[in-house]
């Protein structure tokens, strides 16, 4: 049981809550501008045309340019578009495409106000995909995947080894990295967090940080 608030514990609180009042109103005043500049960026491109990649990482550089202090952000390519169980070939390449140039908008637009630095921006997966083609030209859903890390603070290129095409897992590819060791080293190096208390176990960390 707590034991009533005295005056002073009265007086604390009431400051904390107007603190984080006027916090409040300056962040929503904030994103008001964002959004009114977003959505002007967007006129012509149809009232119910839902925004393409680009348009979203553009939005999140703006928040970030704009000081919010959210440290995660997320977006997605959504509707399941990379599910390519048929006719995989040309959606894959148009798709890849439109994340390459997502990400280099995002940190050309980053660089430009200062903050490309302070940003890395990874893919993920709920799912891979198998090797082998199906019967409609596409793949189906497989155990195996890879994800990016980019941005100034990332050292470039392939972690781990090219997986092998002669030695499967009942069809899947073999994987040989945890993503949870992605994950750790990302929430440890760069976040500055505690990866055990986010992970439930502590993973060996990836050469994938710059030093300082």
């Amino acid at each position: 049981m707590a034991k009533p608030a005295g005056p002073e514990d009265k007086d604390d609180l009431l400051q904390f809550v107007q603190r984080r009042q006027v916090q409040t109103f300056t962040t929503l005043d904030k994103l008001e501008e964002v959004l009114k500049n977003h959505r002007g960026s967007r006129q012509g491109q149809g009232r119910f045309q839902f925004p393409q990649l680009p348009q979203k990482m553009a939005l999140v550089a703006e928040l970030i340019q704009k000081g919010f202090g959210t440290r995660v952000c997320y977006v997605a390519i959504g509707n399941n578009k990379f599910d390519t169980h048929s006719g995989q070939a040309e959606p894959h390449r148009a798709l890849l495409s439109e994340l390459a140039q997502a990400i280099q908008q995002l940190f050309d637009q980053l660089k430009a106000g200062g903050h490309g630095k302070r940003v890395l921006a990874m893919t993920f997966s709920e799912f891979g995909r198998r090797v082998q083609e199906n019967g409609s030209k596409g793949t189906d859903h497989g155990s195996g995947s890879c994800l990016f890390v980019a941005g100034p603070g990332v050292k470039g290129g392939l972690v781990g080894a090219h997986p092998s095409l002669k030695d499967m897992d009942s069809g899947d590819l073999r994987f040989h990295t945890d993503f949870r060791r992605v994950y750790a080293t990302l929430l440890d190096q760069w976040l500055g967090c505690d990866s055990k208390a986010v992970l439930g176990d502590k993973y060996e960390h990836l050469d994938l940080i710059k030093k300082a």
